[in-house]
């Protein structure tokens, strides 16, 4: 089917992400739609400016979904890990789980099932969906380029720049820039490669080792820059927190 033909509903594109896939989708000529509580709000008037259809649709509202979701050949949307992560990792591994991230992953995607999760802060909760049933495809974005981790602080007494910094010098953190490079992997895994992949996406040019990052910096500043460790969950189960069978962006199709 020619991609003109072609129609993607973004679920959230006025974000950083959802705007890059709109962007990107529209240069390949398919027909991008959005959903929005309000068409008349100044960024769905923006989108719609460039080409997006705005369609008025509640999440937390399933009688409304209809119209948004008619013929659609691929759906975008970010949902909210956070809030299953905070409850995940109050409570112990049950009996056989190794870890609290293997304890996610059973309470969310065995027997086929996600529970409730939040695409949004503003959508509230959203409904089951089975991806037995569905051709689903995961990118799980790397840290982003503007991430405050990745920003030295100054600090006037030493003269120096000081980072705090998750993991180990010598280990590399991907990162990217989430309005530019999102856009283009969506549709790669969208058009060119097989559902259930699952993509770390990152800018190659930025894969780089927290001591790279450090020296960077000292070079780009001209002053010296520090690091201090810090513990955090990705010393314990880097940065995919046990995520199995993903690609790495030079092993996609194109």
């Amino acid at each position: 089917m020619a991609a003109s033909k072609n129609i993607n509903n973004i679920i959230g594109a006025t974000g950083n992400q959802g705007s890059s896939v709109a962007d990107e989708f529209l240069r390949a000529s398919w027909n991008v739609r959005c959903l929005t509580r309000n068409p008349a709000s100044s960024a769905p008037l923006a989108l719609s400016a460039l080409g997006v259809v705005a369609v008025q649709a509640d999440l937390s509202d399933l009688s409304s979904l209809s119209k948004g979701f008619a013929n659609i050949n691929a759906i975008f949307l970010n949902i909210n890990f956070r809030d299953t992560f905070r409850t995940i990792l109050q409570a112990k591994p049950s009996v056989g789980e190794k870890s609290a991230n293997e304890a996610a992953f059973n309470a969310e995607i065995l027997n086929g099932k996600m529970q409730p999760f939040t695409f949004e802060w503003k959508y509230g909760n959203g409904n089951h969906w089975d991806p037995k049933t569905t051709k689903v495809s995961f990118i799980y974005l790397g840290g982003y380029n503007t991430n405050f981790i990745l920003i030295p602080r100054f600090n006037p007494a030493s003269g120096k720049y000081s980072f705090v910094l998750p993991l180990a010098k010598d280990v590399r953190m991907p990162i990217i820039d989430p309005n530019e490079s999102t856009g283009p992997f969506v549709r790669v895994l969208v058009e060119d490669e097989d559902a259930s992949t699952k993509l770390l996406a990152y800018d190659a040019k930025s894969y780089l080792t927290f001591g790279e990052i450090i020296d960077l910096c000292s070079k780009t500043s001209g002053q010296d820059a520090i690091m201090y460790q810090k513990f955090s969950i990705l010393m314990e189960y880097g940065y995919m927190g046990g995520v199995d069978n993903f690609i790495e962006p030079s092993k996609l199709e194109k």
